[in-house]
């Protein structure tokens, strides 16, 4: 079990602990309300409120390889789009939070009980981190940001609400642009999604914006450039209240970090996702299923969607789709009787989607058999190279297109994932940014 089920287990049962049922009465308002403010767009049905938790996604931090320098990447750079975790909400107010200005600092800060646990780019050289910083009121979330690929760095406060006692840092930073950020904080009932502000100045001032789609801003037809990709709840699972029976694409606007719902929707049941950015190419993969197996929906603007089987069996919880130009890998991640972060399988498509074949899937005895983190697609050899979820294991492996297993070093300490642009990962308080996934640059927030 990995360190993000971990702590939604953990989480579950504290909130269990502290927070009661809601009365029949106050569900029935609620759901009034939620009707009136969607009414245009949709229908929520089969509403249940419970207690059910969106996971404290904690650092990346403690990794054993020493990132390498960074090199120039391939003319089409490899790219990896994640489709992980839950679902946004409404917050109907929009207050402008004004923070003092920032001084730039050297990067010589001390670290001392200091935590770098979240990370994002859109631009290599302009690179943003969410530190923990502890205090007496409990740990305060501060934006670090730096103009220069790290050379400097600068800090603003951020409206994030302390974190204390067990908790665990929970909010996520999305760059949309070269000052164009947003911060989420997740909320304490999964179909109520994050709590989220946004800033157009680089973290000096930040915005209180809605969380749902339908109480903010008009369907759009396409996805304008700089913009990211969310999944939203659009039916509760009556039969698991903590999970979403039915899911809509919304756009998080660039300009303004709000919530437009897609006007065209991709024909498959999307898998949950808090974020999904572009391709290297600029084409938008989503993932979901057809009949209840793996598929994944690709389009260029959003405004119609190719739709595609996946030939790998089981239930997937997340499709990773890595490409390098005309090549493409989708990486299927489910959950088995002996693995939580299971490698269903691994698809590879030689025509950028338009068809695919399995080219790997686990069988008993053999590795790789779990898989987290983002797909790298292998330039020099035709494959995909994937992290696995072993304890006390930072092993990867080399899935080549022909369908044979190389294991290999990891290219990264931590954590690694696709942000729109390039890959990021974070360990031992320091950023590492890589164009390819394969090279990396150490950024060092505290030093």
């Amino acid at each position: 079990m990995d360190d993000f089920d971990r702590r939604m287990q953990s989480l579950r049962r504290s909130l269990q602990d502290r927070i009661s049922a809601p009365s029949p009465d106050d569900l029935a308002a609620r759901a009034r309300r939620r009707r009136t403010q969607r009414a245009a767009q949709y229908t929520v049905v089969g509403l249940v409120a419970v207690l059910a938790v969106i996971v404290p996604v904690l650092t990346m931090a403690n990794g054993r390889h020493g990132a390498r320098p960074a090199t120039p990447g391939p003319d089409t750079a490899p790219s990896t789009v994640t489709v992980p975790t839950t679902v946004p909400t409404t917050v109907p107010t929009t207050v402008t939070v004004t923070t003092p200005p920032s001084t730039a600092t050297s990067h010589a800060v001390s670290a001392a009980g200091k935590l770098v646990y979240d990370a994002d780019f859109r631009d290599p050289f302009h690179v943003y981190a969410l530190v923990g910083i502890p205090s007496a009121d409990g740990a305060e979330s501060m934006l670090f940001a730096t103009m220069d690929r790290g050379r400097t760095w600068s800090q603003h406060p951020t409206p994030l609400p302390p974190v204390t006692g067990d908790d665990g840092y929970s909010a996520d930073l999305l760059v949309l642009g070269r000052d164009e950020l947003l911060l989420r904080q997740p909320m304490a009932v999964a179909d109520w999604g994050f709590k989220t502000w946004y800033s157009s100045d680089g973290g000096a001032n930040w915005t209180l914006v809605p969380g749902t789609a339908g109480g903010q801003a008009e369907p759009i037809d396409t996805v304008p450039d700089g913009a990211a990709l969310t999944t939203e709840c659009l039916v509760a699972n009556s039969r698991q209240p903590d999970a979403c029976q039915a899911r809509n694409l919304v756009v998080i606007q660039p300009d303004s970090g709000k919530l437009a719902q897609l006007q065209n929707q991709p024909a498959l049941d999307l898998l949950p996702a808090s974020r999904i950015e572009p391709a290297a190419d600029g084409r938008w993969w989503v993932a979901g299923t057809v009949d209840g197996a793996p598929a994944v929906a690709v389009s260029a603007d959003g405004s119609s969607w190719a739709v595609h089987a996946l030939p790998v069996t089981g239930t997937p919880i997340a499709i990773e789709v890595a490409t390098s130009g005309s090549q493409v890998w989708a990486v299927v991640r489910g959950s088995t009787d002996t693995e939580k972060n299971a490698l269903l399988g691994v698809a590879y498509s030689a025509d950028a989607g338009g068809t695919w074949k399995l080219t790997y899937a686990p069988s008993l005895g053999t590795a790789p058999r779990t898989f987290v983190g983002a797909p790298v697609p292998n330039v020099p050899s035709p494959g995909v190279i994937i992290s696995t979820d072993v304890p006390n294991d930072d092993m990867s492996y080399l899935v080549l297109n022909d369908g044979s297993t190389v294991a290999a070093a990891r290219p990264a300490a931590g954590w690694t994932r696709w942000t729109g642009t390039g890959y990021v990962s974070i360990a031992d308080n320091t950023v590492n940014v890589s164009s390819d996934g394969m090279t990396f640059m150490p950024l060092r927030p505290l030093g």
